[in-house]
C-alpha cells in the first residue's frame, strides 16, 4: 500500500537572534560630525597662517643692501604687490570657508579673518623683525575671508543652481577666461618707465647671489651700457619699447651659483628693465613688461647647460623678437640655444611666490591653467543642459560655453600676434571642459542634504 503524503502544514516560526546591520548615522548626526571637522579646519588655518606671517625673517648681511620699509598705508608701494596680495587673498580663503562651515553665519565668517588679520599686522608693526605690516594686506586678507565664507554660504546655488542661474554662471565664468587670456597678452607687453637707465655688471643686490665671473662688455641693441648711467638712456628707452630687444654679453664665466646671480643688467636702483644672469648652469634672461606695472611677476626663461665651468671666455645674445624671448650662448663648448613663445596660458607666472626660470616642462603647467579657466564654465555648461531628471553635459549650453573658450584661445593669439596656442595648450582647455562636464554630472543636491539638517 502506497502512503500519499497530506498537505504540509507549517508551523510556528521560531525568531532566531538578530543580527545587527551597520548603523547609518542620521542628517543631524553627519552634520554635527561636518561642524567639528570644520572647527579643526579654522584651527589648522590659523596655524598655517601664523607660521606664514609670523616667522621673523633674517636681517640683511651688511646694512647697505637693506630695504626701506613701506609705508603703513601704501596700497601699491611693494614691487611685487600685486603678487603679495594675491597670495593674501589665497591665504586667508580656507579660513573663511572653515568658520562658514563650522558656524554658519555670516559675521562669525567674516569677524575671524579680520581679527586675526588686524592681529598679524598688529605684531608685524611692533614685535616681528624683517615684516612690513601693510593696509594692504588687511584689505587683501579681509577679502580673502569674504570669498572663503560666501563660497560655502552659497555652496547650494554654486554647485546645484537652477538652469537659469547656471546659464548666467556659465557665461560669466566664459567671459571671466577671456578676460583673463586677453589681459595676459596685455600684460606681457614692453613697459619701461621713463627713467634715466643705469648699467650694472654683476651688481650686488640682496636678492641676488653675487656672480664671481667678470663683465667685459654689455650692449643693447648696438647701444653701449656702461656700468652707470647710460649716456644714452632716452634712446635705449624706446629701442626696448618697440618690442624687438638684443642684448648682448662678453663674460669670463664664474662659479655656477646656487640661486639667481645677475650677470649684466640694466635699469635704476629700484626698477629692472633687462637682465641677463645665472642660475646653476643655466642662463637666464627677462625683460620688464606690463605686468610690472601691477605688481605683478615677470616671467624669464632660462637656457639649461649654457654655462661653461670658472674661468671660461663665453658671448651670451639675448633678446625679443616675433613675440619671442630667445638666448644664445657661445663659449669653449660650442653653441647652445632656446627661445620661448609668448603665450595667453602664461598667466599663472605672473602670482609666483618666487623665481621660476620657464623650462620645457612648464607647457603642462600652462595647459593645467588652462584647464582650471574652463573648469567652472563647462561645469556651469552642463548643469544649464538639463532635460528631465538627467544633466546632459553635451548639450547646448555645454557646448555654447566650450566653443566660446575655443574661440578665444584661438583669436586671442593671433590678435597678439602671438604664435598659436600649442598642443598641450589645446588638451588642457579640452580636459578641463570634459571635466567640468564629468563633474557637473556627479554632484546632486543629495550631497549638501548633511550640511544643512
Amino acid at each position: 500500500m502506497t502512503r500519499v503524503p497530506g498537505p504540509r502544514v507549517p508551523g510556528p516560526r521560531v525568531p532566531g537572534p538578530r543580527v545587527p546591520g551597520p548603523r547609518v548615522p542620521g542628517p543631524r548626526e553627519r552634520a554635527s560630525r561636518a561642524r567639528r571637522v570644520a572647527r579643526l579646519g579654522v584651527f589648522a588655518c590659523i596655524a598655517v597662517i601664523a607660521a606664514a606671517t609670523l616667522r621673523p625673517l633674517p636681517a640683511p648681511p651688511a646694512p647697505a643692501l637693506a630695504a626701506d620699509p613701506l609705508p603703513m598705508f601704501c596700497l601699491a608701494c611693494s614691487d611685487l604687490g600685486g603678487v603679495d596680495a594675491m597670495l593674501n587673498v589665497l591665504l586667508f580663503i580656507p579660513l573663511g570657508a572653515a568658520v562658514a562651515a563650522a558656524t554658519g553665519r555670516w559675521g562669525a565668517a567674516l569677524g575671524v579673518p579680520i581679527a586675526l588679520s588686524l592681529a598679524i599686522e598688529a605684531l608685524q608693526l611692533t614685535a616681528i623683525t624683517g615684516r612690513d605690516a601693510s593696509a594692504l594686506d588687511l584689505l587683501t586678507n579681509s577679502i580673502g575671508g569674504v570669498i572663503g565664507a560666501g563660497l560655502v554660504m552659497y555652496r547650494r546655488t554654486l554647485l546645484t543652481p537652477a538652469p537659469r542661474t547656471a546659464h548666467v554662471l556659465s557665461l560669466a565664468a566664459v567671459a571671466a577666461a577671456v578676460a583673463v587670456m586677453a589681459s595676459t597678452a596685455a600684460l606681457l607687453r614692453p613697459s619701461i618707465p621713463r627713467m634715466g637707465l643705469w648699467g650694472q655688471w654683476m651688481p650686488q643686490r640682496l636678492a641676488f647671489e653675487p656672480y664671481s665671473g667678470t663683465v667685459h662688455d654689455f650692449r643693447i641693441d648696438n647701444i653701449l651700457v656702461p656700468y652707470q648711467l647710460v649716456p644714452e638712456s632716452e634712446r635705449l628707452r624706446q629701442e626696448l619699447l618697440d618690442g624687438t630687444t638684443a642684448a648682448h654679453v662678453d663674460f669670463t664665466s664664474g662659479a655656477q651659483p646656487q640661486r639667481l646671480a645677475v650677470i649684466a643688467r640694466v635699469g635704476s636702483s629700484v626698477q629692472e628693465v633687462l637682465m641677463i644672469g645665472a642660475w646653476r648652469d643655466a642662463l637666464v634672461f627677462r625683460t620688464r613688461l606690463a605686468a610690472k606695472d601691477w605688481g605683478l611677476r615677470t616671467p624669464m626663461i632660462a637656457l639649461p647647460g649654457a654655462l661653461a665651468d670658472s674661468g671660461v671666455r663665453m658671448t651670451a645674445d639675448a633678446g625679443v623678437r616675433n613675440q619671442r624671448w630667445y638666448a644664445t650662448t657661445k663659449g669653449a663648448s660650442g653653441v647652445v640655444a632656446r627661445d620661448v613663445p609668448f603665450s595667453v596660458a602664461l598667466g599663472w607666472t605672473f602670482f609666483l611666490p618666487f623665481d621660476h626660470p620657464l623650462s620645457d616642462a612648464d607647457r603642462w603647467y600652462s595647459a593645467l591653467w588652462l584647464a582650471a579657466l574652463a573648469f567652472p564654465a563647462a561645469y556651469w555648461g552642463a548643469r544649464a543642459s538639463r532635460r528631465g531628471d538627467a544633466w546632459i553635459w553635451s548639450g547646448t549650453w555645454w557646448s555654447l560655453a566650450v566653443v566660446m573658450l575655443a574661440a578665444a584661445l584661438g583669436l586671442v593669439p593671433h590678435l597678439a600676434h602671438f604664435a598659436p596656442a600649442a598642443g598641450s595648450e589645446w588638451l588642457g582647455l579640452l580636459t578641463g571642459s570634459v571635466g567640468g562636464g564629468w563633474a557637473a554630472l556627479r554632484v546632486t543636491p543629495r550631497d549638501f542634504a548633511a550640511h544643512s539638517a
